[in-house]
């Protein structure tokens, strides 16, 4: 508790002595493990996959659009990403292997962030493989 009157020795009711410590911003639940290519899962038919390395530090150079999962919006000139032909108007599968869904968020925010990240993406309207026998035999 931080109290701006000036009188810091008083006790507040449910005070026990000790300082309370609260940092504005909460850190990470998680470290993010690095990643090893090898271990992520294979790509599905249909899908890219774009690595972008402790070299390449900075903004990737890419506008997601908002909704889940995100849409790739435009691609800057003279990006990491147009370097690599990251396509516009695809939308993001997996990042590092982590598929972009709501309950992966936070993890994912934090992954664009950091470096190595691997990026999939697929073409508007993909679906499984599985998914595309299923709705052929209906």
């Amino acid at each position: 508790d931080s109290d701006s009157s000036g009188g810091g020795d008083e006790k507040k009711e449910g005070d026990a002595g000790s300082p309370k410590v609260t940092s504005p911003k909460q850190a990470p639940e998680f470290e993010a493990p690095p990643v090893v290519i090898g271990e992520l899962p294979p790509l599905e038919e249909g899908i890219k996959r774009f690595e972008f390395t402790v070299e390449e530090q900075g903004p990737l150079g890419v506008r997601f659009s908002g909704g889940s999962p995100p849409m790739i919006l435009s691609v800057n000139a003279d990006s990491f990403a147009s370097k690599k032909r990251i396509p516009p108007n695809y939308e993001v599968h997996a990042i590092n292997g982590l598929a972009l869904v709501p309950a992966n968020q936070s993890q994912v925010m934090h992954f664009l962030k950091s470096r190595t990240v691997v990026l999939d993406v697929r073409p508007l309207g993909w679906k499984p493989a599985e998914k595309v026998k299923e709705l052929q035999k209906k």
